[in-house]
């Protein structure tokens, strides 16, 4: 019923603009024809001319034949638009459903993506071959797993070598004699034992490690690391620096020779504003220690 009374409102819409129309093409011929007269009379005769020619309304506008083509063409277009609307759930017969090739070409580029990520879950890891050897200056241990034997001896190192662990697993390192430094890289799980460090220790990216020293190391920089222990057995002049590291205890022997409990460095610092100095300050956080 709603949709009937909207046909019959459109309807009488159109009438109305096309009596309107009619009117305003009355009122142009009726003005060209008082026009001709007019010019006619004025070649004719002397005497004064005749009142002008009434003017157009201003408020009616002035369409052309192509604008009341548009206006028959809107008409029939808004009363097929109402038929559309009184069909009701009907219209959905009219949709297509989308072609095979089309959903394949959407459904395509996530299937592969999703081969790619199983094909490298199944991929098994490969286990690289342990290897120690010296190049140059610095004796390497990389790739160890499970392995507690792993042992430097005195005359096989001096003060000018170094000694890189890498990659490895659940291991223990010994180095006994003096050396230049020792870097720790990529380890889990490692223990390293030496005598003394000329100039530092280095551990980057390992997780679950502990570092002895027998006699002496002037500085340690821990880096990126996770569960890190120090244990200093007899000179405590060690400067450590660390940087994103989490979990990291220095232990040290007291008087009576026993291990000390562990000392946790603060991972977090809290910045102040200092009024005798007059500038912000710098301090580690204690307040969870």
């Amino acid at each position: 019923v709603h949709g009937e009374q909207i046909q019959k409102m459109a309807s009488q819409t159109i009438k109305e603009f096309d009596a309107a129309l009619q009117k305003i093409e009355n009122i142009i011929a009726q003005g060209r024809a008082s026009g001709s007269t007019v010019h006619h009379q004025q070649k004719t005769s002397a005497g004064p001319p005749p009142p002008p020619p009434p003017s157009l309304p201003t408020n009616l506008p002035t369409l052309s034949s192509s604008s009341q083509q548009q206006s028959n063409t809107g008409g029939s277009m808004s009363a097929d638009l109402l038929n559309e609307i009184n069909q009701g759930r009907d219209i959905l017969k009219k949709l297509k459903p989308a072609g095979t090739t089309q959903v394949e070409h959407k459904e395509k580029p996530l299937n592969e993506v999703q081969k790619k990520e199983t094909n490298k879950a199944a991929q098994p890891v490969v286990q690289k071959d342990p290897k120690r050897y010296l190049e140059k200056d610095t004796w390497k241990i990389e790739n160890f797993i499970g392995d507690h034997s792993i042992v430097i001896e005195e005359q096989d190192i001096s003060m000018r070598n170094a000694v890189q662990i890498n990659d490895c697993q659940d291991c223990t390192v010994t180095i006994n004699g003096k050396l230049k430094a020792i870097v720790l890289s990529n380890c889990k799980k490692v223990n390293v034992i030496f005598d003394k460090v000329v100039s530092n220790v280095e551990c980057i990216l390992c997780k679950k490690i502990q570092v002895l020293c027998r006699i002496s190391c002037p500085s340690m920089n821990i880096d990126q690391c996770t569960d890190v222990r120090i244990c200093l057995d007899q000179e405590k002049n060690c400067d450590l620096y660390s940087c994103n590291t989490n979990e990291l205890n220095i232990a040290f022997r007291d008087e009576s020779g026993d291990l000390a409990k562990d000392y946790s460095v603060p991972n977090q610092l809290v910045t102040k504003w200092n009024e005798d100095k007059k500038k912000f300050t710098t301090e580690p956080n204690l307040m969870f220690f």
